[in-house]
């Protein structure tokens, strides 16, 4: 690095910053006329006017002697940079001279005005000792002046000030005064644009993430790598906040930058060009098209060692903004900020940060930053009323500043009826902010769903919300990965779909704006006091989609049931507690999920169960008789009766050909499982816990059912099963509190998990010999019970084995285990002092054998 280099750059890191102060020049050009005004102070102004720098020049010539004017003086005090070129003979002018007691006089004044010197043709020390021409020059003006020595004196200690500070020297690159020009207009501009992209005041809760994005841009492969770092989030996370910060923190350590914002709402030229001059400088580059935009930036900027930020993109703007690799120098950084994830998949990005909702600490500080300007109010009335607007929030940071700003210096009683609103419409700004992420749905579909999720649906399992809506006749994976790309809905560790509390306002805000005035014309109906006032006047009408009301034994209020047969465009319907007088008759044919638990109807009328349903939920309800449909229903998937005490007459299962999961448990006039149950070859859990079933009430070849899973018949009375064994993809085995129950047969080999605790008469087990998938066995209190045989054949895969009460297990059993644990290479038991010894198996996860004496606990 030259010596003008390391000059310049002291004086980009020198000199405060004071962007309190408005500046009407970025620049003020000192120089003395016959020296260098048609040479390198033109190239200089000229450079830097293609720059886009704001930069005064003097064009006059004035007679030798004059004074500068007032019109000059205000110039040098509202520029922020002043440019002094230092020419042999400079110090002959009193013009110059006068400039420059003004320009240090600024200067001390402490404003944030800075100084750089440029030694064109003249050595400094002339500059500083006054040698040289420079003290020809002062021979002069002693003679011109010899009343006013002291002018001469702070002439002098102008120059010498002037000429210590750090500046650029001509000399120094062996005299090509192109290149002298183009670092002296670098330095200048990186000044200039380091005024901070501005932050908010409190940048509460960014640290973490802000350290997470800078070691994504430090760490990787070669210094030559070009690497995009994604931040990633729905509106409101504070995602440009993190950029903002990240920019003014590097931006200096790059030959070209730029701050895109908003680039998803931009135009996309003016993009284009802001982006090409931010980095080039030379505002001559100048695109009229998008193509020629496009065409720009790969050509121009492939060579630039370059920081861009490009803040809330979405996928149309990658190949208009030729955002790739290739596109940037070597060493370059691109950070992008979107709520679309699928714009990072796109790009590869090397690391992606995340950033999550705030704690609730930090949330409150935000929050009390933004409505007292403090961290925390001294009136503890303000203080529980913050409290209230901060779970409101839910951790969103621009959710909390929206509010805080919008709540400052109001009284109490309107911090309360403001809290009174929210719970009716969100905050209008909010919700706008939110809302551009669901105005980015180009799919009506999609909309559709999302809607239907953020009405109905949260909370519940990805899987069910995917085939209830299916039903619908939406391509409901796709459409939630979109909802999930987009950060308007997540799924949890449960595979349940999660949306944050003010997403979900939103898009109930969309539903309430699309019909504000008429209730029965809303697409959606979640909110009771609507629904109530609906069914009560019979307003409801074929655009309604969606209604659910859960009324409280306290509430429980009757309705009319013709006011159901004008909501034909049903298709989820979700009641609890409530009673309708007279029979439901024409209920919407496109109800896909009829939820109606403690459903009050005694019979179901005719056409009540409708061929495009696919949950069907009647538990606990008076139900006695059930009538069959028609048409087999293709699209049942999910019966549940649990709890239908009264039902006399079941379904005949060979018109549900598809149902995965059949709920019968506590359905006590249930004795006898019906034969076409055999035929449901798509079920996959079936619950008949609880029922009154006695031997032979199971049909015999339940192999028909070769798709279940899980099969609970825990607390019935049969004394035996039939075969099992058939039952290929068997996961899990409920028997619990089978009283009655002598033996258990063959089992599938790919069982894991067998419950039969409380089985008081149990006195055989299978072989166990092939049971090698078996992780949990539960056979606590089946005292008659006396051995597993080849239960020591399976230990390797158990996680867990429960066998308290198992009282009257043989010794030859016992051993048999312990031998079984120490041959799968676990060691010997250890004794740790009581009678209970333990087993460690250092290859696997922690099982427990627990049994009541003489059989001893094991921990393995």
């Amino acid at each position: 690095m030259d010596a003008t280099s390391t000059a310049l750059e002291a004086f980009s890191s020198s000199s405060p910053s004071n962007s309190s102060k408005h500046w009407k020049y970025d620049v003020f050009l000192s120089f003395r006329g016959e020296d260098t005004r048609k040479n390198f102070t033109d190239h200089l102004y000229c450079t830097l006017k293609d720059n886009r720098v704001n930069a005064y020049i003097d064009e006059k010539e004035l007679p030798r002697g004059e004074n500068i004017s007032e019109e000059l003086k205000q110039a040098i005090e509202q520029s922020r940079i002043s440019v002094i070129v230092f020419s042999n003979r400079y110090a002959d002018s009193t013009w110059c001279l006068e400039e420059l007691e003004k320009i240090m006089e600024c200067r001390s004044r402490g404003l944030g005005q800075m100084v750089l010197p440029i030694f064109y043709d003249v050595d400094p020390t002339h500059v500083r000792k006054q040698t040289g021409s420079f003290a020809e020059a002062f021979k002069t003006h002693e003679a011109n002046f010899p009343e006013d020595n002291d002018k001469i004196k702070r002439w002098r200690s102008a120059l010498f000030e002037a000429a210590n500070l750090a500046g650029g020297n001509l000399k120094n690159i062996d005299g090509y005064e192109g290149k002298f020009v183009e670092k002296i207009v670098a330095e200048i501009t990186r000044k200039l644009n380091n005024t901070c992209l501005h932050v908010a005041t409190n940048p509460i809760g960014i640290d973490s993430h802000v350290k997470e994005v800078s070691n994504y841009l430090r760490v990787g492969g070669s210094d030559h790598d070009v690497r995009i770092i994604g931040i990633l989030g729905m509106g409101g996370t504070g995602k440009t906040t993190i950029a903002k910060v990240i920019f003014n923190e590097f931006e200096r350590s790059f030959q070209g930058k730029s701050f895109l914002s908003e680039v998803r709402k931009g135009d996309m030229v003016k993009l284009q060009n802001k982006l090409l001059c931010d980095i080039l400088k030379p505002a001559k580059i100048k695109v009229t098209s998008v193509d020629e935009g496009t065409k720009k930036i790969k050509d121009k900027l492939g060579s630039v060692k370059v920081l861009v930020i490009f803040d809330d993109i979405d996928e149309e703007q990658l190949d208009k903004l030729a955002i790739k690799r290739e596109s940037f120098g070597p060493g370059s950084r691109i950070i992008v900020t979107t709520r679309n994830e699928r714009v990072l998949k796109i790009l590869e990005v090397d690391g992606t940060c995340s950033p999550q909702t705030m704690s609730d600490k930090e949330a409150l500080q935000l929050f009390c930053w933004h409505a007292f300007t403090e961290d925390h109010p001294n009136d503890e009335d303000y203080l529980e009323l913050s409290k209230k607007f901060v779970e409101y929030c839910r951790g969103l940071p621009q959710a909390l500043e929206v509010l805080g700003s919008y709540l400052r210096k109001r009284t109490k009683r309107e911090w309360k009826s403001a809290l009174k609103k929210l719970k009716r419409k969100p905050h209008r700004k909010i919700h706008e902010m939110l809302k551009i992420s669901y105005d980015g749905l180009i799919d009506d579909e999609v909309k559709a769903i999302f809607l239907d999720i953020s009405c109905f649906l949260i909370g519940m399992n990805k899987n069910y919300v995917v085939t209830i809506l299916d039903g619908c006749d939406f391509d409901t994976e796709i459409g939630i990965g979109e909802l999930h790309d987009r950060c308007l809905v997540s799924v949890d560790e449960g595979n349940n779909l999660i949306m944050h509390n003010l997403l979900r306002d939103m898009g109930r805000e969309i539903v309430r704006e699309k019909s504000p005035d008429i209730t029965g014309k809303r697409s959606r109906l979640w909110d009771p006091e609507d629904v109530k006032e609906v069914l009560r006047s019979k307003s409801g009408t074929e655009k309604i989609e969606g209604l659910t009301l859960d009324l409280q034994e306290s509430q429980q209020d009757s309705f009319s049931a013709e006011a159901l047969e004008g909501m034909q465009g049903l298709r989820l319907l979700k009641l609890k507690d409530v009673n309708f007088k007279g029979p439901c008759k024409h209920l919407s044919k496109k109800l896909s999920l009829l939820c109606w638990p403690e459903c009050p109807l005694k019979s179901m009328p005719q056409d009540f169960i409708q061929r495009n349903m696919v949950d069907i939920d009647l538990s606990r309800s008076r139900i006695e008789v059930w009538k069959d449909s028609d048409v087999a229903l293709e699209k049942l998937k999910f019966l549940n009766l649990g709890g239908c005490n009264r039902l006399k007459r079941f379904p005949d299962f060979s018109k549900l050909p598809n149902l995965k999961k059949l709920i019968l448990q506590d359905c006590k006039n249930l004795s006898k499982i019906f034969h076409s149950i055999v035929q449901l070859k798509n079920l996959e859990y079936l619950y008949l816990a609880d029922c009154k079933l006695a031997d032979r009430a199971i049909p015999e070849d339940l192999g028909g059912l070769s798709s279940l899973r899980v099969l609970d018949l825990r607390g019935n009375a049969f004394k035996g099963l039939p075969t099992l064994s058939h039952l290929s993809k068997l996961q899990t085995l409920q028997l619990s509190n089978c009283s009655k129950l002598l033996a258990i047969p063959d089992l599938p080999t790919n069982l894991e998990i067998l419950q039969a605790d409380e089985c008081i008469a149990l006195e055989k087990m299978p072989n166990f010999s092939e049971m090698l998938r078996m992780r949990e066995l539960h056979l606590n209190h089946s005292p008659k019970l006396t051995e597993i045989i080849g239960l020591e054949m399976s230990l390797y895969s158990m996680t867990r084995i429960h066998m308290e009460g198992c009282t009257n297990l043989t010794a030859a059993f016992k051993e048999a285990i312990i031998q079984g644990w120490s041959a799968n290479g676990n060691g010997g038991p250890f004794l740790p002092g009581n009678d209970s010894p333990s087993l460690l198996r250092r290859d696997k996860p922690k099982v427990e054998i627990i049994s009541c004496l003489p059989f001893p606990k094991f921990v393995l």
